[in-house]
């Protein structure tokens, strides 16, 4: 009876092991198997790259633009960078902005004094002290070299904030260009340059020569402003 019983019970077990889903042993040499990201996990992590190579524009006193403040980084350089090199230091310049190079992206950083550019961004205020001109943008002064037609970055020259607040007094209202059609910000620039070439060829008025017949600055806002409305934007 004692054993009818055992051999019962154990036909049980049997049975019940029988039951259970069969999964075949991993193979230790296979290559692990990764499976698909979520949709929710690929935006934050898209997310969380945007955050961190996004600049986070600040307004700049005196001046329409915004620019991205030392310590921000970005995945690539705009088009139409220039390599900078100062005291065997290698940066590169657009816009108004200075980086450089890390392994991964590229920082801005601030100007390094003595670096050499051939252009400033639209907006720059220019003034004098004594017969010396020089220009103002990004929080950077700069000088000009007539020998070699470049800008200079310099330190803050003795009576430059007085000499700027005057010249703010004076410069009146300046544009807002707002993207209306969703132009990207390289796309912006781009416009905004050919805008910038085609005031200047219209009005005789360069803002970013050194000298100019500032009575002209009106005609020039004024052409540079219905060329972008033109192109799609909307200026104020």
């Amino acid at each position: 009876m004692i054993n009818r019983n055992r051999r019962l019970s154990l036909a049980a077990v049997a049975g019940a092991l029988l039951s259970l889903p069969f999964v075949l042993p991993r193979d230790l040499n296979a290559a692990p198997r990764h499976e698909p990201e979520r949709r929710d996990d690929v935006g934050r992590r898209n997310e969380a790259n945007k955050r961190r190579y996004s600049p986070r524009p600040v307004p700049v006193r005196g001046q329409v633009r915004t620019y991205a403040r030392p310590g921000y980084r970005v995945a690539a350089l705009p088009g139409g960078y220039a390599r900078v090199n100062v005291r065997g230091g290698t940066f590169f310049y657009s816009g108004g902005v200075f980086y450089t190079r890390s392994a991964r992206d590229y920082m801005v950083v601030r100007a390094p004094i003595g670096a050499r550019v051939r252009t400033l961004p639209a907006g720059f205020l220019r003034f004098t002290i004594g017969a010396r001109p020089f220009f103002f943008v990004n929080d950077i002064y700069f000088s000009f070299d007539e020998r070699t037609s470049e800008y200079v970055v310099v330190d803050p020259p003795m009576g430059a904030n007085a000499a700027l607040a005057g010249v703010q007094q004076t410069v009146g209202a300046q544009l807002y260009a707002y993207p209306r059609e969703g132009q990207s910000p390289e796309q912006a620039r781009q416009d905004r340059y050919e805008c910038h070439l085609w005031a200047v060829d219209e009005t005789g008025f360069d803002p970013s020569a050194p000298s100019g017949d500032l009575s002209l600055r009106t005609d020039y806002d004024r052409a540079l402003g219905a060329c972008l409305d033109g192109r799609g934007y909307t200026v104020r």
